[in-house]
């Protein structure tokens, strides 16, 4: 059987083929090995089934195959959770998961449980007349569901945001750059997601409430177009991930975190105190770039242990103990 794809579809087999790529390039050990990485390769994957799923609507393949149809709808519920761990992982290099977080696979559980009740577990006739029955058409399959989708990962990505912006908080508080590179970058992919599914959102009321049919489709062609920008984006990310580390969030109980850290408590404090007095000394609060890294060699120290320092000493009043910036001449 001859297949032929639509030109204006070419865009999503470019995604396709993109996003597969990209979750082979980071099965490579030296990717791999970050676990940022490894839940981008599920991103991935997953935004490649969005496409197939596509593709396989347009093409005809729900009435020419209704057995293999919706398939892969219950783990497209899961691109957003991934999204937020993986900025989690990315801002938290200890970040870890535990069995709390399986509470996430609900929204994809529960939509297997209505594909299954509803389709999947018809046998092939019975698919079939639901099909031809219109059922897809109801409010419920229509409107309702494909909406509290959109919703759902739109809450993912705002707790992303959260995340993100509370990191910045605390980056202020230590240094004088307003934000890190690899948080503004970030954010402005999460931003774009999110401007991704409120268009989804208004391809889904345009075409089911109001019947505008041309315009939906308009919607849906931009829509197709940010999906493929947005696999490049997160590429990009994990690349300049190899070459960057963001810098640890200082956590209020950080003082219990680096009790068993193998760096001495007195270690701790000189370093702090040490760095203090060159923050002072050398007006590094005047270098609006400055990143933990460039300050931990400006003082011959490690990263790591300037930022345990910081953390596991400097405490809620390192704000205080640290001048951000000149102090007003009136």
């Amino acid at each position: 059987m001859e297949v032929q794809i639509p030109l204006r579809e070419l865009i999503n087999v470019v995604t396709l083929a993109q996003a597969l790529i990209f979750a082979g390039v980071l099965l490579i050990s030296r990717f791999r090995q970050y676990q940022a990485n490894r839940i981008l390769i599920v991103s991935f994957v997953i935004i490649a089934t969005v496409k197939i799923d596509q593709l396989f609507q347009i093409l005809g393949g729900v009435e020419a195959f209704p057995g293999f149809a919706f398939i892969f709808i219950p783990i497209q519920w899961l691109l957003t959770p991934s999204l937020y761990f993986y900025v989690a992982t990315r801002i938290d290099g200890e970040f870890k998961f535990t069995r709390k977080q399986l509470w996430h696979l609900l929204p994809a559980l529960a939509s297997l449980a209505y594909l299954s009740a509803t389709y999947y577990f018809l046998p092939l006739a019975g698919k079939v007349a639901y099909l031809e029955s219109g059922q897809l058409q109801n409010p419920v399959n229509a409107l309702v569901i494909p909406l509290a989708s959109d919703l759902i990962q739109l809450g993912y990505l705002v707790a992303a945001q959260r995340r993100l912006a509370d990191y910045g908080v605390t980056l202020r508080n230590w240094f004088s750059r307003v934000d890190d590179e690899d948080v503004v970058w970030l954010r402005r992919v999460i931003t774009i997601w999110m401007v991704i599914f409120l268009g989804h959102m208004l391809f889904t009321v345009s075409l089911r409430i109001f019947g505008w049919y041309g315009f939906a489709l308009a919607v849906l062609d931009g829509l197709n177009i940010a999906h493929l920008l947005m696999v490049n984006a997160l590429m990009m990310l994990a690349v300049v991930g190899q070459f960057t580390v963001l810098s640890p969030v200082p956590l209020l109980e950080s003082k219990q975190k680096y009790a068993a850290s193998g760096t001495t408590s007195e270690a701790r404090r000189a370093l702090f105190d040490r760095v203090r007095q060159d923050m002072q000394e050398q007006a590094h609060y005047l270098e609006m770039d400055l990143t933990l890294g460039e300050l931990a060699a400006a003082i011959g120290a490690a990263p790591r242990d300037l930022s345990e320092a910081i953390n596991g000493e400097g405490g809620v009043t390192a704000a205080i103990c640290m001048p951000l910036k000149p102090a007003s001449s009136h």
